[in-house]
């Protein structure tokens, strides 16, 4: 569709701006330009962005990815304006350009079309800048400024008072700005997507942020993630039209909290992860308060037990739910949800899971995901029991069970009709013939095997088998060498993504990708040996 740059146009930018100038004149046609691969964001400066902007015939870009270009700044944004791209573009990403500072900010209002600007993680940007932006840019409906950890109350006054066409704005994180500033915030009436996560040094229960959620009558989408101001007085602040809320990492929630909110009719997705004080009592509160709920993300609760999943089994749209970490339940209380509700669920973690538990989870029929991690529950008699009841099961992870070996991994077979995804990493008792057990699961198309010591050389053979296998995990099972990835190499398979990350080998990173074919994508570390043990490096 004319929106893929030819491979190698990184290398034109590099070594040959001329002929990146003709080149682009051959894609006048392009409306998003993406510079944020690896290989551009080690290429692309001010002089590509004169290129870009001074092209002839122009380019008419909508949309213009720098995310990570750190050799651009101020000059290069300006290059950019000076062309027909101040008419055309609407969407602009400097995340990560740290050498965009104020300056590179203050030309934004020569684009006449910019609706959607992204400068998170931009650490030269204060409110010098974020003030002349908000008196100039008066069309933005998207605004991003996480991680910009130099803007105070100044300059999100500023956003309040002019920006009123804003309909996101993202400040997770911007630790400056203070409960004084998040009240201006109130006269943006359009908003529909606030992000405040770690968002600066709120008190807890301030006023400041129940009285900007009261005039927020637009709002859909919220994140106030590890923030210690949520308690009741935010909660009941909250307006009905929600859709997506994240109370991730609020640790002043407690039941009582979560009482107080309101009717919440159009409420899908709720994040209460790492909230450790909630228990039963709250969890009844929030299905009584969002009855219309389809995702709902429990992680680490520690304090609810079976009575309190047992209540969620009357949300009749729940279809994704995520008890991971929740200590206090045995896993019983999925026995109250009927057969035909559930579709993703996560109950790893969980230490004191149940054989009682794992029966529960197979009569959810209706499951395409389920991850049990980290959990002894998972045993010869549990998955025979389980997985015959699962045939709509697409994806399963098992990672970490310590119980897991040869003879768990044959009762996986009846599961081989439906299932595409399969993790079994850190199965340090999984060997070889546990492979050619779990290579008659004929439809996987992802399987990770990271960490598994005993899996050798041998179990090539019958990965190979796997005909449809695209995303392969091997990273850090140390028994397979260079032998059997060359082994892997010549049988031509279906395989796009090779994870090796650990494997000792002694081919070296070029005659490894070398020997396979050209479609797989090898991602590996470097392991140095060393008297005192393997050395790992940074990933290529």
């Amino acid at each position: 569709g004319g929106e893929v740059l030819p491979s190698g146009f990184d290398e034109v930018f590099s070594h040959n701006l001329p002929t990146a100038g003709s080149l682009l004149a051959q894609f006048c046609f392009l409306t998003t330009l993406d510079f944020s691969s690896t290989e551009c964001r080690r290429c692309v400066t001010d002089l590509t962005m004169h290129t870009v902007g001074t092209a002839s015939p122009p380019l008419l870009l909508s949309t213009l990815c720098l995310r990570g270009c750190a050799r651009v700044t101020a000059r290069g944004v300006a290059a950019l304006a000076e062309g027909a791209l101040k008419g055309s573009l609407t969407c602009l990403d400097l995340t990560a350009c740290f050498r965009v500072g104020d300056q590179g900010v203050e030309t934004m209002g020569a684009f006449s079309a910019l609706k959607t600007l992204r400068l998170g993680e931009t650490s030269r940007i204060t409110d010098k800048g974020l003030v002349e932006l908000a008196s100039s840019a008066l069309g933005l409906t998207h605004l991003d400024l996480h991680e910009c950890r130099e803007v105070s109350a100044c300059g999100i006054e500023a956003v309040g008072a002019s920006l009123h066409s804003l309909t996101s704005l993202d400040l997770n994180d911007c630790r400056r700005v203070c409960h004084v500033a998040l009240k201006s915030l109130s006269s943006l009436s359009r908003l529909a997507s606030l992000y405040l996560t770690a968002f600066g040094s709120l008190l807890p229960d301030s006023g400041g942020l129940s009285e900007v959620l009261s005039e927020m009558h637009a709002l859909q989408t919220l994140s106030l993630e590890w923030a210690p101001c949520v308690g009741a007085r935010a909660l009941k602040s909250l307006k009905s039209n929600l859709v997506w809320l994240s109370l991730k990492g609020c640790g002043a929630l407690d039941d009582s909290s979560l009482s107080s909110l309101p009717h919440l009719p159009h409420l899908c997705t709720l994040d209460l992860t790492w909230c450790t004080q909630v228990a039963d009592l709250g969890v009844e509160a929030v299905a009584n308060a969002a009855e219309n709920l389809t995702c709902l993300i429990l992680k680490g609760c520690e304090r609810i037990t079976d009575d309190g999943v047992a209540y969620l089994a009357r949300l009749p749209f729940l279809a994704s739910l995520d008890l991971s970490g929740c200590s206090g339940m045995k896993g019983t209380g999925l026995a109250a949800f009927s057969s035909g509700c559930l579709q993703d669920l996560n109950i790893g973690m969980c230490r004191f899971l149940s054989s009682e538990g794992i029966l529960a989870v197979s009569s959810l029929t209706s499951l395409t995901r389920l991850s049990i991690n980290s959990s002894t529950a998972v045993t010869v008699t549990a998955v025979r029991e389980l997985a015959p009841s699962l045939s709509e099961l697409k994806e399963l992870s098992f990672s970490d069970c310590p119980l897991m070996q040869d003879d768990v991994a044959a009762e996986l077979v009846p599961l081989a009709s439906s299932l595409t995804s399969l993790d079994l990493s850190s199965s340090q008792r999984l060997g070889d013939k546990g492979i050619v057990q779990i290579a008659r699961l004929s439809n996987l198309t992802n399987l990770s095997l990271h960490a598994c010591s005993r899996i050798s050389n041998k179990s090539m053979g019958p990965i190979n088998r796997l005909t449809g296998l695209k995303k392969l995990g091997i990273g850090q099972c140390r028994n397979i060498t260079s032998e059997g990835l060359l082994y892997l190499a010549s049988q031509r398979t279906s395989l796009n993504e090779l994870d090796i990350s650990g494997v000792c080998t002694n081919l070296e990173e070029g005659s490894l990708k070398k020997s396979m074919p050209i479609w797989i994508h090898v991602i590996r570390m470097h392991v140095k040996e060393k008297a005192n043990g393997p050395e790992r490096k940074t990933p290529n």
